[in-house]
């Protein structure tokens, strides 16, 4: 056989694993989901549509979205993860947290009668007495001038009185079928025996408000990692955002801990 024809017919070299397009996929994938937990350490939630689509976000009229986006130069772009995820709900099922819920605007609106309820719950434990209409209509806060109760809705997931009353028809009804004692029109909210540092207190709200599906212990440990970054770069605004973040989490760990002490049957039961 001359050196031609063998030359036609030898098979080619196969490819290195590097050149793959499996092997490239799968480093694309890692470094997408890389990204998501990046974006939560920093900013407290799994990252939406209009967090990495400047387009998007300058049509829904977020612009400070889409240049934060573009300053930071950082982040992928969401082309990246329709392309190997599909969408973003799939890239955050698999970082680990459950799919953004449809929204109109920044907020939520479909909402089960159950989910609901465990968020009053939620609400209560976190706060210390169940939602008003206030609470949870930040329309109704601003025009009343408590833009506090704004920023502490905004800091978490939290329905809205539209939400509820579509499925219990009153406020007070769904606070009495979660097990809680709505409060009465008038009613004086409860003096707190200690005060939580505001900043402290919106951040564990945004810890408790989104599904972080990691162990407590591995999001408390990442939260230590920050504080020893920060410390090393000695800045000092990284560093307090680094210590808000340990004592969110870890206070989010007590309270979880808690209510499973409270629903745990004695010992000796059956």
């Amino acid at each position: 056989m001359s050196k031609a024809a063998h030359a036609i017919s030898a098979p080619p070299s196969p490819p290195s694993a590097q050149s793959r397009p499996g092997y490239l996929a799968t480093i694309e994938h890692a470094r997408l989901v890389a990204a998501v937990h990046r974006w939560v350490a920093e900013y407290g939630r799994p990252p939406r549509v209009v967090d990495w689509d400047p387009a998007c976000a300058r049509r829904s009229g977020r612009p400070e979205l889409a240049e934060r986006f573009e300053r930071a130069g950082t982040w992928p772009r969401f082309t990246q993860v329709r392309e190997h995820f599909g969408g973003l709900g799939n890239l955050l099922r698999a970082a680990g947290y459950a799919p953004l819920p449809r929204r109109i605007g920044r907020y939520r609106v479909v909402w089960t009668r159950r989910e609901i309820l465990d968020a009053i719950r939620r609400w209560s434990e976190l706060y210390g007495e169940p939602p008003t209409m206030a609470d949870w209509d930040p329309y109704r806060a601003r025009r009343i001038g408590q833009a506090w109760r704004v920023e502490r809705y905004d800091a978490g997931e939290w329905p809205s009185v539209k939400s509820v009353r579509s499925h219990f028809g009153r406020l007070s009804d769904a606070v009495a079928s979660a097990g809680l004692v709505p409060r009465r029109q008038g009613q004086q909210r409860a003096q707190a025996t200690a005060a939580l540092d505001p900043d402290v207190e919106l951040r564990v709200a945004a810890v408790r408000g989104f599904g972080d599906r990691r162990e407590p212990s591995q999001r408390l440990a990442e939260a230590v990692k920050l504080v020893a970054a920060a410390r090393d770069r000695g800045a000092a605004p990284d560093l307090q955002c680094a210590l808000i973040e340990v004592a969110a989490v870890a206070m989010d760990w007590a309270a979880t801990s808690r209510l499973a002490a409270v629903s745990r049957p004695p010992q000796g039961t059956r």
